[in-house]
């Protein structure tokens, strides 16, 4: 190990001015000059460093072993260097980085070099204060271990003042990198926290816009489709209405039925005993039997016809006075009947005893009444399907009109929902525009 005696003395200032002839400070940047300036960094300090280099170079192992020793004590420093490197070969580099501290020379190159240190520290996240920490530790170890082996103390001083100084200017250069660097990092955040506010502002500008539109024709959809469920609703009420007028005059026609069927069987019965008392008819029998015959197909014809149109009058509901040529006919038809009973009036009062005859012409009427009797009851039996038809429809139209009434408060919470919708979205509109705006003052 080199040691300078305290009884050497000025040993390393003798060097001074000849080791000046080999360093230089050589830098392009006049900002740089003025900070070596302010610092009073001159060639002979850096000939003092450049003088020391042999020291230095023989203690450099034990200064980065302190140095990494008392480093790793701190939780947060030991994780960067785990993440981003090795404890080894972060050795070398700073081996490295701390001779070239001590060649003599300061030039752009070594500039840049400081600058590359910065934007790597700033790169692996390594805060400015734990550099300047770790600094003056590295600063404190270097002091140490000069102090060991130069022990003349006005040599020792100059040597502290011009290792302080290269210190400094080396903490100047980084640091000022790294607020280059960080802010630039910041500025390029900013731009792309902006750009990307812009973007998501503008998707959301577009997708709001679109929003609203598809509302809007949301509402209008519905408000179409709630127009035709009302008006379905007012075509079922006029239905079921019409179905209620139709229901009413299958019932009275069905209680007129009943009504003819009770009288019809009173007729039967009168009939019966008109029989056991015309047993004396027995002249005029063909002259009644052709009267006989015209009432018999008056009465056939009336009965088929008024059979009809208590079906058609049934069927059609209120579009039954259609059927006026249908009644016209039947009043013909019992006009003929009204002349040819006249005519067997006249018959009977002369052939009153032709109750054989009377009583075939009995016993004709009394089957075709029969007859008469069958065919309304299977009318009455019609009526009844007509009406069991109408109940069903009936409960099927006031469930179709719930369901359309269901339908229509379901449209207008939808159409409601919509329109909130509608509402937001402008409002979201309005918020990015004011964000845009924002945006742009700033």
């Amino acid at each position: 190990m080199l040691i300078l005696s305290s009884k050497k003395k000025n040993v390393l200032l003798k060097g001074i001015e000849e080791k000046k002839d080999h360093v230089k400070i050589d830098v392009s940047d006049p900002r740089i000059l003025e900070q070596i300036d302010l610092i009073n960094f001159t060639l002979k300090d850096l000939a003092i460093c450049a003088l020391i280099k042999p020291f230095i170079e023989e203690s450099i192992d034990d200064i980065i072993h302190d140095f990494y020793h008392t480093l790793l004590k701190q939780p947060e420093l030991e994780r960067i260097i785990k993440d981003n490197s090795s404890v080894e070969r972060l050795k070398l580099t700073l081996k490295q980085h701390i001779q070239e501290m001590f060649t003599g020379v300061i030039d752009d190159e070594y500039i840049a070099q400081r600058h590359r240190i910065a934007y790597a520290h700033v790169r692996i996240g390594l805060q400015s204060k734990w550099y300047m920490a770790a600094f003056q530790n590295l600063l404190r170890s270097v002091i140490n271990k000069l102090s060991v082996v130069i022990r003349n103390q006005t040599e020792m001083e100059r040597i502290i003042l011009a290792t302080t100084k290269i210190f400094n200017l080396e903490q100047q250069l980084v640091l000022e990198s790294y607020e280059k660097e960080t802010d630039r990092i910041r500025e390029q955040s900013a731009l792309a926290l902006q750009q990307g506010r812009m973007d998501i502002a503008s998707r959301i500008s577009s997708s709001s816009e679109e929003l609203a539109s598809i509302s809007e024709e949301t509402n209008a959809s519905l408000e179409e489709i709630t127009s035709n469920a009302i008006e379905i609703k007012e075509i079922i009420t006029d239905n079921n209405q019409s179905l209620s007028q139709v229901q009413g005059n299958s019932t009275e026609g069905k209680e007129r039925l009943e009504d003819q069927t009770s009288k019809m069987d009173i007729i039967s019965n009168h009939i019966k005993v008109i029989n056991n008392e015309m047993t004396n008819f027995e002249r005029n029998s063909n002259e009644i039997k052709d009267i006989v015959e015209i009432v018999q197909g008056i009465a056939e014809q009336t009965n088929l016809l008024s059979l009809n149109a208590a079906i058609e009058a049934a069927r059609a509901g209120e579009q039954g006075k259609g059927f006026a040529v249908v009644a016209n006919e039947v009043r013909k038809l019992s006009e003929n009947t009204s002349t040819s009973v006249g005519k067997v009036s006249g018959l009977i009062e002369n052939n009153t005893k032709q109750a054989k005859v009377i009583s075939d012409l009995i016993l004709v009427i009394n089957n075709l009444i029969e007859e008469g009797n069958t065919n309304i009851k299977d009318t009455n039996q019609f009526f009844d399907m007509i009406l069991k038809d109408i109940d069903e429809i009936n409960v099927k139209g006031q469930t179709i009109g719930s369901n359309i009434d269901t339908l229509i408060q379901v449209l207008e919470e939808i159409n409601k929902a919509s329109e909130t919708v509608t509402a937001s979205a402008d409002k979201l509109v309005k918020v990015i525009e004011d964000l845009e705006v924002q945006d742009h003052l700033a």
